[in-house]
């Protein structure tokens, strides 16, 4: 119920589930949702589709940013605009690195409030992270790599 920007992951998504977008579709302030596949489908996207067209569907109804995660991550905004990134490390699926990923994009949404740049950017800076860490790292060993990943933008 607050007017500011607004980051969900995790709990929070699985909290909300199939009420995502009836929750979230009224919200005036920029959202960006960041489901792995499970988290995707307790939000209530159906079956049947394709990664792209799940994610342009989800955030179309509930009118947000949503980031499908996985090694082929797909960036879909309300407008049906969407971005895959592909080249993705394999060690981002481990426990821990959507928590990173989140802060990220939570930091670029509260300095911006443009929730699909937060989403692009943060997408972007967490990969280029994690091919900075190497082969394995853990999701702290992640973050040491983010300000060198950032500093590649400037």
């Amino acid at each position: 119920q607050t007017d500011l920007p607004l980051l969900l992951d995790a709990d929070a998504l699985m909290v909300i589930g199939g009420e995502y977008c009836d929750l979230i579709a009224e919200r005036e302030a920029p959202t960006v949702a960041t489901p792995h596949g499970g988290e995707f489908q307790a939000m209530g996207a159906d079956g049947g589709r394709d990664k792209i067209e799940l994610t342009r569907s989800l955030a179309k109804q509930s009118q947000s940013v949503i980031l499908h995660k996985g090694h082929d991550s797909v960036i879909s905004g309300p407008d049906g605009v969407s971005f895959i990134a592909d080249r993705s490390s394999n060690w981002l699926s481990i426990a821990g690195t959507g928590d990173v990923l989140s802060g990220i994009i939570g930091g670029r949404l509260a300095v911006s409030g443009d929730a699909i740049a937060a989403a692009r950017e943060g997408q972007w800076l967490h990969m280029r992270a994690a091919q900075l860490a190497g082969p394995a790292f853990t999701p702290e060993q992640l973050i040491d790599h983010v300000p060198s990943a950032l500093q590649e933008c400037l």
